[in-house]
């Protein structure tokens, strides 16, 4: 990779996504972090908490 845009072109090509198409993608990300042997911690109300920073993806 050689050009990777900033946050801002980032924001502007997923403002027109609807969230609901992405939840699976929690879903596998989840599972993910199940498989390796991570336990996430959970957060208010039962919901996951998983922080990502993306550099390894």
């Amino acid at each position: 990779m050689e050009h990777i845009p900033s946050d801002n072109p980032i924001r502007v090509l997923l403002d027109g996504v609807e969230p609901s198409s992405l939840y699976g993608l929690f879903d596998d990300a989840l599972a993910a972090v199940k498989s390796a042997g991570a336990s996430p911690s959970t957060c208010l109300n039962g919901c996951t908490s998983i922080a990502l920073d993306g550099t390894q993806f």
